[in-house]
């Protein structure tokens, strides 16, 4: 439903989907496009005001950002070996 949201509605978020319309696009009985509304809402992912839907803008992540991650992140997709290689380097670090 979100993904649905995101591509149907103009440049502010906003769609004027009705649920009957939505249901049949997604495939969705009203029971479970409620549920899907509902969680969406919970999340701050979207608003709601009959008939409207607007997306909302995604939170900003807690992590770090990207100027502090490391050089080798900025190179693309690691191989496998290259993860367990750092994996067995911070287990090292921490000692016995």
């Amino acid at each position: 439903m979100y993904f649905f949201l995101v591509l149907v509605g103009d440049r502010d978020g906003v769609s004027y989907y009705s649920d009957r319309s939505m249901e049949q696009h997604l495939t969705l009985s009203a029971k479970r496009l409620q549920e899907a509304r509902k969680l969406l809402i919970e999340e701050a992912l979207i608003a709601y005001a009959s008939p409207l839907y607007q997306v909302l803008s995604l939170p900003v992540p807690l992590g770090p950002s990207p100027k502090d991650r490391a050089p080798s992140s900025n190179r693309g997709p690691a191989s496998f070996a290259e993860i367990l290689k750092t994996l067995s380097k911070e287990d090292s670090s921490h000692g016995p």
